[in-house]
């Protein structure tokens, strides 16, 4: 071979190597060229790093003359015996080698095909398939977990009390059929169906036509809702007829439902628990309803006998002479305590009846807070005085004087609540303060809070006081008296009229406070803004209105008598005062409170009770006198605006149409009086001195009834009851006649 032919061989030789090594150098994966050494007894031993392309080099994370000519155990002295072994065998035995391999340097998983080149020689190519591997990965781990949800809602499936079952869809435009696809095995044993008896199968076909279109429904309905529903069945079942409450649930496939899951529960027992309870609470509260006819009943039954022995009592004390029988007078003193303390309990016991059976019933009309609160101290004067008791009233700035309300329910919660506090407190102070919170236009909550410092309730048992019967202990009970219903009477009314009660404060024997919250409606002032203005305000038009039938011309005469007479009874008042005869001081301050309660002047009848109250203690309250004179004169001012506002009625056009409105004033108030001394209640001077008004055309009438009015104050109550009747009765054939 010439010298030129072998340079021309020699120069492509070149060419070929240049253009394999650019195509190694530009492979994606990974080459690298190595030679295997051996030792003496020829097993591989180590191997040397001859060369490797760029993506070799970025694999390995070393420079090109960080690699070349050096050999494993040098660069990989920990990993060396571990890659000696895996390649070793490539050149040793000519097998070639490919395997996964997983970086822990950097993490990636590589595929190596490793193979023969010469006698000693190998060469490896690394493909990156960390991407694939780790998919791969995932999906058996997903196939894993796939597996093991599988077995658990098999395992749940079967395990559950309740009948499962899977149901396919088939949707053909309109046409909807339902395929059963499997049941758990609480469903084949209550219906007896077996896996390969209800697969593929439609409801009509294993229950029947009409039994099967039922399904249907039910099914389509879900499908149609797109939502889980719920209903009851009766299903008959080999075992006999049970109750189900199946809910079936949508299974989506986009917006489309392909399966409904079906879980039907056996309630029979639930019902017949339910339908047992039922029936014993209907016997319960029948029980209860014939409990409290029976307290009902016996309390009214006990109530007219005890107002007879209290009346007739009353009547023997009077004709006994202290002085000669002082032990017989004691006898009776009490058996009128005591007689007055049953009274308290029957009370006690058909108000907690009424709250037990919710047959509390309201009436609503206009109420003066202020004169409950005071007429219910003077109801516990004696007491307040025998103990020393301060008695003091507060009322705020935001209090406002009229609301309406159920005047007889207020009354018994506030002597509830007067008598608890004088009762255990042995000494020292009773304060009840009034304030209106959450005022509105039409309405308030009034607030009202009783502090008492008497012996107080331990803290373990404050939440036991309004419990019915409750007493803190025995020694308390035997001391201090009682049943035990106050309170929870007390809870009972305010909760029915939407209030509450609560107890703020207490202390063992420091005393103890009670807080109200009363929701009550505003009295609507007849005269608009003009009644609005609390410089003029003084007469309460609606509530006087009210009390005469809403004969506004009965109530403009009446207007006319208080301003002829109110002012000369003044005088008098004063007169009284300043020669310190108590006793006609007494009985004018009576008359000018009953006036004023006529005509609505709240204010001036509050007064003139606060100081018929003093001189009653041969106080003669000069500073209370000259306030009313005060308050008399802005009275009368307001009586002229309202006669003048008012067109003047000739009293003989209206005299049949005035007789016809006060008879059934007369007849309203007498009736509310009877029903009161049924009940034994406090009989308000405002309402005998309004029936007094009313009977003053009829002369006979208001003869009977100031034969009344003397045995109420006689304590004459049987005598008082029969009297009432008669003179309604009178009242009512009159009418009729």
């Amino acid at each position: 071979m010439s010298k030129t032919e072998l340079e021309r061989l020699q120069a492509e030789l070149e060419d070929k190597n240049t253009y394999i090594r650019l195509l190694f150098e530009q492979m994606h994966e990974a080459y690298a060229l190595h030679e295997m050494l051996f030792d003496e007894q020829g097993n591989p031993s180590d191997y040397i790093f001859l060369e490797g392309n760029r993506r070799f080099k970025e694999l390995m994370g070393l420079a090109p003359e960080e690699i070349k000519g050096k050999r494993v155990w040098e660069l990989f002295p920990e990993t060396a015996p571990e890659l000696i072994a895996r390649y070793g065998p490539v050149v040793a035995k000519n097998e070639p080698l490919k395997t996964i391999v997983y970086a822990t340097y950097n993490g990636n998983y590589y595929l190596v095909s490793a193979f023969k080149v010469g006698d000693s020689r190998f060469a490896t190519l690394f493909y990156d398939i960390t991407e694939q591997e780790l998919n791969k990965q995932e999906l058996e781990k997903r196939s894993k977990e796939r597996e093991r949800l599988l077995k658990e809602y098999q395992t749940l499936f079967d395990a559950t009390n309740d009948a499962i079952f899977l149901v396919r869809a088939e949707v053909k435009g309109d046409l909807q059929t339902f395929y059963y696809i499997r049941n758990n095995r609480f469903h084949q044993e209550q219906t007896g169906l077996s896996p390969e008896m209800l697969a593929g199968k439609t409801p009509e076909e294993l229950f029947g036509a009409n039994a099967g279109a039922k399904v249907s429904k039910n099914f389509k309905d879900c499908i149609d809702q797109k939502k889980t529903i719920r209903y009851e069945e009766e299903v008959h079942l080999p075992g006999g007829t049970k109750t189900w409450m199946t809910e079936l649930t949508p299974v989506f496939e986009g917006r489309d439902v392909y399966y409904i899951v079906g879980a039907s529960a056996d309630i029979t027992e639930n019902r017949k628990r339910e339908e047992a309870i039922k029936e014993a609470l209907d016997q319960a509260e029948s029980a209860s309803r014939a409990k409290g006819v029976f307290l009902s009943t016996m309390s009214h039954e006990i109530r007219t006998p005890m107002n007879a022995i209290v009346g007739l009592t009353h009547l023997i004390k009077n004709t006994v002479d202290e002085t000669k029988t002082p032990e017989l007078s004691l006898y009776l003193d009490d058996i009128q305590s005591s007689a007055k303390e049953l009274m308290e309990v029957i009370s006690d016991i058909l108000d907690f009846a009424d709250i037990t059976m919710n047959q509390v019933t309201y009436s609503e009309e206009p109420i003066h807070l202020r004169r409950i609160i005071n007429d219910a101290q003077r109801f516990f004067a004696n007491e307040l005085d025998q103990k020393n008791i301060e008695f003091q009233t507060v009322f705020s700035d935001e209090y406002r004087e009229i609301y309406v309300a159920d005047e007889a329910k207020l009354r018994k919660i506030f002597n509830h609540l007067i008598s608890n506090a004088v009762k255990y407190t042995p000494e020292g102070k009773i304060e009840i303060s009034v304030a209106a919170e959450n005022d509105r236009e039409e309405a308030s909550e009034i607030v009202v809070t009783v502090t008492d410092t008497g012996i107080g309730i331990s803290r373990e048992k404050v939440g036991n006081v309004f419990v019915p019967f409750f007493q803190e202990d025995g020694s308390v009970a035997r001391k201090y008296r009682g049943v035990g219903l106050g309170l929870p009477v007390v809870k009972g009314l305010l909760e029915h009229m939407g209030g509450s009660i609560s107890i703020t404060d207490t202390f063992q024997d420091k005393g103890t406070t009670f807080t109200m919250r009363i929701p009550l409606k505003k009295q609507k002032n007849h005269h608009g803004n003009y009644g609005n203005n609390p410089n003029v305000q003084r007469i309460y038009y609606d509530e006087a209105l009210k009390k005469l039938g809403g004969d506004e011309k009965i109530y403009l005469d009446i207007l006319k008598s208080y301003q002829e007479y109110a002012g000369d009874l003044i005088q008098k008042i004063k007169e009284s005062s300043e020669k310190k005869d108590s006793k006609e001081l007494q009985f004018h301050l009576h008359t000018l409170k009953g006036m004023s309660l006529n005509i609505g002047a709240l204010t001036i009848a509050d007064l003139a009770a606060d100081a018929e109250k003093e001189t009653k203690d041969n106080l003669i309250p000069e500073a209370s006198i000259a306030w009313l004179g005060s308050e008399h004169h802005k009275v009368t001012e307001e009586i002229g605006l309202l006669l003048r506002r008012e067109k003047s009625l000739e009293p003989q056009e209206h005299f049949h149409e005035i007789i016809e409105k006060s008879s059934d004033a007369a007849h309203q108030s007498l009736k509310k009086i009877h029903q009161l001394v049924c009940e034994s209640s406090f009989v308000d001077d405002a309402l005998v001195m309004q029936a007094k008004y009313f009977l003053r055309t009829n002369p006979r009438l208001y003869s009977i009834f100031m034969r009344v009015v003397g045995e109420l104050e006689n304590y004459q109550y049987v005598k008082a009851k029969k009297s009432l009747e008669e003179l309604i009765q009178k009242m009512e054939k009159n009418r009729d006649g």
